[in-house]
């Protein structure tokens, strides 16, 4: 559903299911001026457009929320400053199944920012919540996240590559700078593939990435391509990293998973700061085309500088090829 490119609010509401959930299929939907969404389900083609100069604002409240084949997009393509965004209030849980919620830039203004607060959030098959820089001079927003399970999972291969599930913030073009990840979390996993990222691809530079967890995991890869899941903050071209900091009571990372700063460009790499009561390091993921470690590291493959890792925790055990 196209809400206008100058729409301030792309509101869905269910009227009279404020006590349970609702679910919405077809081609039926029900669009009113206030601002909250009490129950909603949006599959296949309907999706939430209040993209534009300078980006609309969506706001939703709501018991529990899927998003399936579907997109919600508040992209700003404007010169101005967007005052919209992103903001997905979920009593009970918000799940993505091959579905998106966008808030990038394709101008000079920056963009809104994402602000998800669920107790269970699943990424799947692809799904993608993402603050980019796409084109234009413009700043990306900051992407926030509050739930007591995160799941990031899987992805799809086709012949133009393979589409993870993935949180990301980036600089594709231009000048500006990638915003800052902030996650809070009591169990976030990784698997088959998934991404936490920011990324540097042009001349801006990339943001930070923070994540307070009890329990993080970070496990596998793709069954197709050595497409491991990952957490990381990476340059590509000359625009700096950002830092990644990650706090926890237990973090695994298994069968191939990563976690680590990247440059492949003439920026400089970021600090990896991990403070964990226990680590895990184990173990490797064989694919049909090779072998991948699992990892903790700050590593350069450029001109550019790379970052400092600094670990504190109490237990550390490596096995199975682990490195660190």
């Amino acid at each position: 559903m196209d809400c206008g490119g100058d729409a301030a609010y792309g509101i869905w509401e269910a009227p009279n299911m404020i006590e349970s959930d609702f679910s919405f299929f077809g081609d039926y939907p029900y669009l009113f001026e206030g601002r909250f969404l009490k129950g909603w389900l949006a599959s296949g083609a309907e999706s939430i457009d209040v993209r534009g100069p300078p980006g609309g604002r969506v706001d939703i409240h709501c018991k529990a929320f899927t998003l399936t084949d579907a997109t919600v997009e508040a992209s700003n393509y404007g010169p101005a400053p967007s005052n919209g965004g992103v903001y997905l209030f979920a009593e009970k849980s918000v799940g993505l199944d091959n579905g998106n919620i966008f808030s990038d830039v394709y101008g000079d203004g920056k963009s809104g920012d994402i602000d998800i607060k669920t107790k269970s959030l699943s990424l799947l098959n692809g799904a993608n919540i993402t603050a980019d820089i796409i084109a234009g001079e413009g700043d990306g927003g900051s992407i926030t996240i509050q739930s007591d399970d995160a799941l990031i999972d899987g992805g799809y291969f086709t012949s133009s590559g393979f589409h993870a599930s993935r949180i990301r913030c980036s600089a594709n073009d231009g000048q500006g700078h990638a915003g800052d990840m902030n996650l809070e979390t009591e169990n976030m996993t990784e698997s088959n593939g998934g991404q936490i990222i920011n990324v540097a691809f042009g001349s801006g530079d990339a943001g930070d990435i923070e994540i307070h967890s009890n329990d993080i995991r970070v496990d596998g890869g793709f069954e197709i391509i050595p497409f491991l899941s990952i957490i990381t903050c990476q340059t590509q071209s000359s625009g700096n990293a950002g830092s990644l900091n990650l706090e926890t009571e237990n973090l695994t990372v298994s069968n191939g998973g990563q976690i680590g700063n990247l440059v492949f460009g003439s920026g400089d790499g970021g600090d990896v700061t991990i403070h964990a009561t226990d680590v895990l390091v184990d173990g490797g993921f064989e694919s049909a085309t090779g072998y991948s470690l699992s990892a903790i590291f700050c590593q350069t493959q450029s001109s550019g500088n790379g970052g400092n890792l600094d670990m504190e925790t109490e237990s550390l055990t490596m096995s199975n090829d682990g490195v660190i």
